[in-house]
Parts: C-alpha cells; sequence; structure tokens
C-alpha cells in the first residue's frame, strides 16, 4: 500500500469523523431547542406543597386567548420599555396620521400586535394614531413586544423590525434614535425569568358522586344559577365591570361523560385575592347544587386547608409581580402574558 493510499484512507477517517460530530452537535441543538419549546416540569400549582414555586402554564382551551395565538393588545396599550423594544422618530416636517400608517401599514402586517405604534401632538403626550385623526404629528414611536408567554423574541426578528422601522423612517424624512439591541434583549430575559414563577394556573375539578356522572344541561343550569352565561358548549367567562376575565367554567367532553373545571388564570386575573375568593365561591356553589366535590389534578379532594393554602400562595404571588411592576391584570400584565 502507497504513501498515497495511506493518505486517502486518513483523510477519509478524518471526513467521517468530522460528519459524525457536525450530526451530534446538530442533534443536541435539536434537543436544547425542543426542551425549551416544550418543557415538561410544570405543575399545578394545586398540586405543589405551600409555599413552592411550582408553575403550570395555561392551556389555550381553558384561557381567553385571541384565535389565532396571537398577542392581544387593547386600542390603548402604548409602548413601554419594561416590555417593548421602542424606537424614537422625530420626524424634520410635521406629518399626517393617515400618512404614517399607510408607511406602517408593512410593519404591522408582518410583525401583528407584538408591533405598537404610539404618536404625539404635543411634546411626550402619547396615544395611538388614528387615520381620521385631525392635526400634524411631532413624534411618533415604534415599538416591537420582545416578551409574551412563548419567550423572547429572537436577535433575528428584532434586527429585521429595526431596519423596518428604519426604512419608515427614511421614507417618512425622521431621525431614528433606538436603544441597543443587546442590552434590551437581555432586559427581556432578565424579565421573563422574572414572570416565570407568576405564570401559572388555578383549576378546580367539579367531580360527582362515582357512579353518577355529570350533566350538561345540569351544569349549565348550575351556572345560569349564578348569573353565569356559556359562550358556546364548552365555555363562560366571568369578567369584571371593565370586561377582564376573572375566572372561567371550562366543560369537556370524557369518555364517562362531561366534566366541569373552574379556571383562574393567575397573572392576567386583577384583584387576584378578592378574585380568587370569587372564584372559590362558585366553584363550592356548583358543586353544592351538582351533588359534587371539587377536586385537583390528582383526584384528591380540595379541603379547607388546601383551599386556603392556595390564597396564601396567590397572595404571594401577586406581591412578587407587584414587585416587578407588574400588577396582575394590569395593562402591562394583560400584554405580557399573551
Amino acid at each position: 500500500m502507497t504513501d498515497l493510499h495511506l493518505a486517502l484512507i486518513g483523510f477519509g477517517v478524518l471526513v467521517v469523523v468530522g460528519v459524525l460530530a457536525y450530526n451530534r452537535i446538530q442533534e443536541r441543538a435539536a434537543r436544547r431547542r425542543t426542551e425549551q419549546a416544550f418543557p415538561s416540569d410544570r405543575v399545578d400549582v394545586l398540586m405543589a406543597p405551600p409555599g413552592s414555586a411550582s408553575r403550570r402554564e395555561p392551556l389555550p382551551d381553558t384561557v381567553a386567548r385571541r384565535a389565532d395565538g396571537g398577542v392581544t393588545s387593547a386600542p390603548e396599550d402604548l409602548p413601554d420599555a419594561r416590555l417593548d423594544y421602542v424606537i424614537d422618530l422625530l420626524p424634520r416636517s410635521a406629518l399626517s396620521s393617515a400618512s404614517l400608517l399607510e408607511a406602517w401599514a408593512g410593519i404591522a402586517g408582518r410583525f401583528g400586535r407584538r408591533a405598537l405604534l404610539a404618536v404625539a401632538d404635543a411634546p411626550d403626550v402619547w396615544r395611538r394614531p388614528s387615520a381620521g385623526a385631525p392635526g400634524k404629528l411631532h413624534q411618533v414611536r415604534a415599538a416591537l413586544q420582545l416578551v409574551t408567554r412563548q419567550g423572547v423574541t429572537g436577535e433575528a426578528e428584532l434586527v429585521e423590525f429595526r431596519t423596518a422601522v428604519e426604512t419608515l423612517a427614511a421614507a417618512i424624512a425622521a431621525s431614528v434614535s433606538a436603544p441597543e439591541m443587546r442590552h434590551a434583549l437581555e432586559s427581556a430575559r432578565t424579565l421573563d425569568r422574572a414572570c416565570a414563577e407568576a405564570d401559572i394556573q388555578v383549576v378546580m375539578h367539579v367531580v360527582a358522586a362515582p357512579g353518577t356522572p355529570l350533566d350538561r344541561d345540569a351544569i349549565i343550569a348550575a351556572a345560569a344559577g349564578l348569573s353565569i352565561a356559556f359562550e358556546d358548549e364548552t365555555r363562560a367567562r366571568v369578567c369584571d365591570a371593565e370586561g377582564r376575565e376573572l375566572y372561567a367554567l371550562v366543560i369537556e367532553t370524557m369518555s364517562s361523560g362531561p366534566t366541569l373545571s373552574v379556571v383562574l388564570d393567575v397573572p392576567r386575573a386583577p384583584a387576584l385575592g378578592r378574585t380568587y375568593r370569587e372564584m372559590l365561591r362558585a366553584a363550592r356553589a356548583l358543586a353544592d347544587a351538582l351533588g359534587a366535590t371539587l377536586q385537583d389534578d390528582a383526584q384528591r379532594t380540595l379541603d379547607e386547608a388546601a383551599l386556603e393554602s392556595i390564597g396564601v400562595e396567590l397572595m404571594r404571588v401577586e406581591q412578587s409581580m407587584e414587585g416587578l411592576g407588574v400588577a396582575p391584570g394590569g395593562p402591562l400584565a394583560l400584554r405580557l402574558f399573551s
């Protein structure tokens, strides 16, 4: 065997080893991405010992969400540097709301409701723009929401947003002032981690006695007795005077018959202590009307001690959120936990 043959064999071995190593690296990276997207260590707050920091992500079928799964933002939402990447634009000459919105349409179409636009007719008096609004605009803010329940916006997407806004600025002849992107993303990740413990739901199951499954009509009638009306065959939302969801009743169809759960989406519920008490009162009334008991996900009966410990845990969560400047059920919380 010649030196050439040996060299070719050695080169072939190196190529094979390199390919195997590359595949292993790619496999590990894919596994990490999957674990981040579908974490498996989340448990129900009802199943956790008092004082623990367990969490369970609200599920789409038990939490009020937009049908397309996107971010819910109200018309009065304004950019906030705690949650958004905010870019200030200063037009060289005043412009109309209609022309600004026309230039903004492409960005809104690309980023949806995570993209916010605010304008000021007077210095630092901000509002959302309206196409028919009179007057000229002198200040503009464009923002991208960096944190939602799905996690933190990626760097590539943030770069794309900033580039799009800079293009818009050129179109309306405006100067641009933007924060450093890396620092903004680091702050967003810090906020995401800090809010993780609060992203929980409380679920109480109304369970009938063995051999006597619940009846759907009886469930709906019992809810009506509490002035709670089902929007469809599966869900009823109990809201406050401002339309914010306090808690929900959810009917699921199982092989043994319909089941009823009372669900509290903790970070989105205003006045958390009072809301929990109202939820508990309704859950007890439903259980009494249906001849049922309240249980957790582990099919354990929720006695007074367990229910009281849940209330204590929720007060701790509320204090933690308020310490972050994100009050449960407040405007920031509704955007952050969307």
